[in-house]
């Protein structure tokens, strides 16, 4: 083959591949679709306003696996025995543990409404033990909780590197926000099967009445 046969099977080739990227990426766009990094397996992140009844709609959804509230609130304080830690991150220690970025360390995961995890860095640094109460408050509401255990700093862009970490059931969020138990402002799916991801979109947007905002997991564009 010559130089000029290959330079032109390399240019036909590359507009071929060219062709192909801008069709797909046209196709996103127009779909209106987003991607990012989601915690842990989670396929989907839903964002609205939801009413505990909305949770249960999406939960009982035929493609829906698995699908669960995932708070992140900002800015509220942890006072324990040994001081007190402002400005703390919150985030929800989901009952599923494949919707979660964090790993237990120590102890066991927090259940109901008064018991918590701290992360590894600051339960090791302060000297915390087990079963130590913590008082958690912001602005006017506050929740008295049991240590129970430590865990991993979460492994997403919503916690930083250095504040303290409090991962709780989302009941007891709710009472620490003062939000509408049984709903929340994000929630965490996984799905029966990825390759169904765009019909779950159409199911839940004909579901709720309303677009909640959907965001999928990096991994599921090869399904979509």
């Amino acid at each position: 083959m010559t130089r000029t046969r290959r330079r032109a099977l390399l240019a036909g080739l590359t507009a071929v591949v060219a062709a192909t990227g801008y069709a797909v990426y046209d196709r996103i766009q127009e779909s209106g679709l987003h991607f990012a990094d989601l915690a842990g397996q989670a396929h989907v992140r839903l964002t609205a306003d939801f009413s505990a009844a909305d949770v249960t709609t999406l939960a009982g959804l035929p493609d829906t696996d698995r699908a669960e509230c995932n708070e992140t609130v900002y800015e509220f304080d942890v006072v324990g025995p040994k001081g007190t830690y402002p400005r703390a991150t919150m985030v929800t220690a989901t009952e599923d543990e494949r919707l979660r970025a964090f790993q237990l360390r120590t102890g066991r995961m927090p259940t109901g409404a008064a018991e918590v995890l701290l992360d590894e860095g600051t339960v090791s640094s302060q000297g915390l033990r087990l079963g130590e109460r913590l008082t958690l408050s912001r602005r006017t509401h506050k929740l008295t909780a049991t240590l129970v255990g430590s865990a991993s700093r979460p492994n997403t862009r919503d916690v930083g590197p250095h504040e303290t970490v409090a991962m709780l059931p989302i009941a007891a969020i709710t009472k620490v926000t003062g939000g509408d138990p049984g709903g929340c402002y994000q929630m965490l799916v996984r799905l029966r099967d990825p390759g169904h991801a765009l019909a779950y979109r159409d199911a839940v947007l004909k579901a709720l009445g309303f677009d909640p905002g959907l965001t999928f997991d990096e991994g599921l564009r090869k399904h979509i």
